[in-house]
């Protein structure tokens, strides 16, 4: 029997073992999921067996961020009530794989190869289970995003965790000179961006970066908009009235088009400009990350 990806990941759901753990279950006993769960409370899962189908929608959102300011992580850790995401030992677990994820270089989505890794003489998953165990509920690491400045660049990675830490931001700006990031207005600048992400949650830095199945999808609902008009148009009119729709669909989810919260007058993209000539050097807004809980 074909052992999916599917199935390995409805098991590691019902018992919160990993994903390798789950698919040997699952390959032993011929993909028989109940077979699979037994085998894997014979490896001390039982505890997280017995909370199979029960929720994790609540949760914290962390970052770190190395103390050279160039490496940095956002993780998402989730559990099934707010009472347990407020607990030490929760909050221990999210902060302790945060750490590890940023100074391991994990591929991305690469869940299990951070919970394989080790720490306090165990690996990350262990802690993990024990972790689940003690607290009675069912744990989830959901998501991370690690940025990395090269070795060969200047820059700074930052982070913003909001009131109650379930929703985080982890931005990365590279600059020309690595003085430029001591200096208060790019401080400031940086400070600004990660408040406006947080609030404004855009798709991408840029236009460019957005995909052009969405693109395409947008222009077919303005040319619908159109026509439901029913009044006929030119099309080089109706070309035009896309376009303009267009710019206004970029400025609402391209991060450098969208308007500051702080600053409504200026946009991102222009705030970054201002800030690099006053300082005298080139920033460029590299990467981001947003996470929210249950999103």
């Amino acid at each position: 029997m074909e052992i999916t990806s599917q199935k390995v990941k409805e098991l590691r759901e019902k018992t919160g073992a990993g994903m390798m753990d789950c698919k040997n279950a699952l390959v032993e006993t011929g993909g028989d999921e109940e077979k699979a769960i037994e085998i894997l409370r014979r490896k001390g899962l039982s505890r997280i067996e017995k909370r199979a189908g029960r929720e994790a929608k609540e949760g914290l959102v962390q970052a770190y961020i190395s103390t050279s300011g160039k490496r940095g992580v956002l993780v998402e850790v989730d559990c099934e009530t707010d009472f347990v995401a407020k607990t030490d030992d929760f909050r221990r677990l999210v902060t302790l794989i945060a750490q590890k994820t940023t100074d391991a270089n994990p591929a991305p989505n690469s869940n299990d190869e951070i919970l394989s890794l080790k720490a306090e003489g165990q690996t990350i998953q262990q802690i993990f289970t024990d972790t689940a165990s003690r607290l009675g509920e069912n744990l989830i690491f959901r998501r991370f995003c690690r940025l990395e400045i090269p070795a060969s660049a200047h820059g700074l990675i930052d982070w913003y965790i909001h009131t109650g830490s379930k929703l985080g931001v982890i931005l990365m700006l590279e600059t020309g000179n690595s003085a430029t990031t001591t200096q208060a207005d790019f401080r400031s600048l940086m400070r600004e961006i990660l408040l406006h992400i947080a609030h404004s949650n855009p798709m991408a830095i840029g236009r460019g970066e957005i995909p052009a199945e969405l693109i395409a999808k947008e222009k077919a609902i303005y040319q619908g908009q159109i026509e439901a008009e029913g009044k006929k148009k030119p099309a080089e009119v109706v070309e035009k009235i896309i376009t303009g729709k267009l710019e206004k669909f970029y400025a609402e989810v391209a991060l450098l088009e969208q308007a500051s919260v702080k600053t409504p007058e200026k946009s991102i993209g222009s705030l970054i400009a201002d800030t690099a000539q006053k300082i005298g050097d080139t920033i460029i807004l590299k990467s981001f990350c947003r996470f929210k809980i249950g999103e």
